[in-house]
């Protein structure tokens, strides 16, 4: 556990970025943390405007990392398809807070999530070396969420 620098409590799973850093590198590893912070500030200026906590019927929901159907969200779905991971297998699935899910289905966030799975994808390699890679992104995506429902106020 660690205090971040704005003085938020963050939970921070080293493993995860250690074997994410081990398959992707370094620079695919800072360009996932840049691309995710941006969508980030769009949730935390979604949680400020809040007046009323809304009141919903579960705590949390199960989030498909790589979208289940939105239509933006195609070019990560068919990389995942192409080395053998389904929408709903649990490499794609994690339980977040119900007020950060319903903020996160944005461009930015489908963007984002593209770029980082399209990034780890190479032809170049077998289907079982880029399933290792995608799978290490979908645990840093993971993570990163992981942290967001953490923080995230409902």
């Amino acid at each position: 556990m660690m205090m971040d620098p704005n003085g938020y409590f963050a939970v921070a799973i080293p493993v995860i970025y250690a074997a994410a850093l081990a398959v992707l590198g370094v620079g695919l590893v800072y360009y996932a943390v840049q691309t995710l912070d941006a969508v980030s500030k769009l949730i935390e200026q979604s949680f400020a405007r809040v007046k009323k906590r809304p009141k919903y019927k579960s705590k949390t929901e199960l989030h498909h990392i790589v979208a289940q159907k939105a239509g933006k969200a195609e070019p990560a779905r068919r990389i995942l398809e192409k080395v053998g991971i389904g929408v709903n297998d649990k490499e794609n699935l994690v339980r977040i807070k119900t007020g950060l899910h319903r903020r996160l289905h944005t461009t930015k966030y489908y963007q984002a999530v593209n770029t980082i799975i399209g990034s780890v994808y190479n032809t170049k390699y077998g289907r079982k070396v880029n399933r290792k890679r995608v799978v290490a992104a979908l645990e840093a995506i993971r993570t990163w969420l992981e942290v967001q429902s953490f923080l995230s106020p409902f």
